[in-house]
């Protein structure tokens, strides 16, 4: 027979207990070792690698007007359709952040943040998009929500349709 564990939590302190079976060495069925540990923040938390490189985003689409604010107004407008509220829109840095209460299958929210960036050497030849896209949700053991990874197969469900309706704004 294998060995089996358990763990406790008492009190703050995690308590691992594992029992060996069949201890002929003492003439014992079983055998117990009990480990304590301090604190649970003493644990080490596994992190999941980002093998991402570290570098800027690509532009989603690239709009032919010159006129950001009406290209944001009009991205505000085909967002909102979708359920997403604003939470803050800057202007002057062409840039805007929104929610929306998470229709998926868990107690969450999704977040998208846009910005607007010109081109510095023909900045009236066309207007680059840029989009950001998080999933956050309540993990066990964390208070406030945290973003978890996102498959881009999951963000095409989620999002694919604001930004087709994006890729469409025509602005003259």
């Amino acid at each position: 027979m294998k060995p089996t564990s358990f763990l406790f939590l008492i009190s703050g302190s995690l308590i691992c207990s594992t029992v060996f079976p069949q201890d002929n060495r003492h003439n014992r069925n079983h055998t117990y070792v009990t480990h304590h540990i301090d604190s649970i923040q003493s644990l080490e938390v596994i992190e999941e690698i980002d093998s991402r490189p570290l570098e800027r985003p690509s532009f989603m689409f690239i709009s032919k007007t010159s006129k950001g604010n009406l290209l944001l107004d009009s991205i505000e407008r085909i967002i909102m359709t979708k359920g997403f509220e604003v939470e803050n829109r800057d202007d002057d840095m062409q840039e805007m952040r929104v929610i929306r209460k998470s229709y998926l299958e868990v107690d969450g929210y999704e977040k998208i943040l846009l910005w607007l960036e010109r081109d510095f050497k023909t900045p009236d030849q066309g207007i680059k998009i840029y989009l950001n896209y998080g999933v956050y949700k309540k993990i066990f053991g964390k208070r406030e929500y945290v973003r978890i990874k996102v498959t881009p197969e999951t963000e095409i469900e989620n999002i694919g349709d604001i930004k087709k309706l994006i890729q469409k704004i025509n602005i003259n």
